[in-house]
């Protein structure tokens, strides 16, 4: 990945982190981090494919939405 990938991914994680638990489309991701639709589902993709950070979450009828898990609770 490129330097603009590497900084959007960044720039996509912490968006996704400060608005835990709401999923959110890639156009408002993208809009709120600055980036490209297309390059900021490329991000998603991987983060889903390779470390399972995000998860996908179908919406019926519906675009896509994208958010990070959440946490396991110890008790």
């Amino acid at each position: 990945m490129n330097k603009r990938g590497e900084g959007t991914w960044s720039r996509v994680r912490d968006h996704l982190a400060m608005c835990m638990p709401q999923a959110l489309t890639v156009r408002e991701i993208a809009a709120a981090v600055d980036a490209d639709q297309t390059e900021v589902r490329s991000v998603l993709y991987l983060m889903a494919k390779k470390n399972k950070a995000v998860r996908v979450v179908t919406v019926e009828a519906g675009p896509m939405r994208w958010r990070l898990p959440r946490e396991e609770s110890a008790s």
